[in-house]
């Protein structure tokens, strides 16, 4: 599915939401597409088509823009990246049985 003819006439008209719209990958150009082709009323459709046209100019996008690969790959990559802490008890170092000996005796 393409741009439809007048949300492409609208993002011309903006030098910024050309510009977006030229940026964007595949998932988010279908996303404006769609919303825009399955609007039932023509007040509906213009006030998405504006509304669009906004959120390009603003430099937001409908779906976050993600570099390479996404799925599972990228899953691991934000869990390797996040500050959560892991439980103290999964980070246990282990220990020899000869020094737990001593210990206990």
């Amino acid at each position: 599915m393409g741009i439809p003819d007048d949300l492409q006439a609208a993002i011309d008209a903006s030098p910024k939401a050309k510009a977006m719209l030229a940026k964007l990958n595949a998932q988010n150009r279908f996303a404006l597409a769609f919303g825009v082709h399955y609007m039932k009323t023509e007040a509906g459709r213009k006030k998405k088509i504006a509304a669009f046209v906004e959120m390009l100019k603003r430099g937001e996008t409908i779906y976050p823009e993600t570099s390479g690969r996404g799925g599972a790959s990228q899953f691991r990559a934000s869990r390797k990246n996040s500050k959560i802490k892991r439980a103290p008890f999964l980070n246990l170092k282990p220990v020899s049985l000869e020094s737990d000996k001593e210990k206990l005796c």
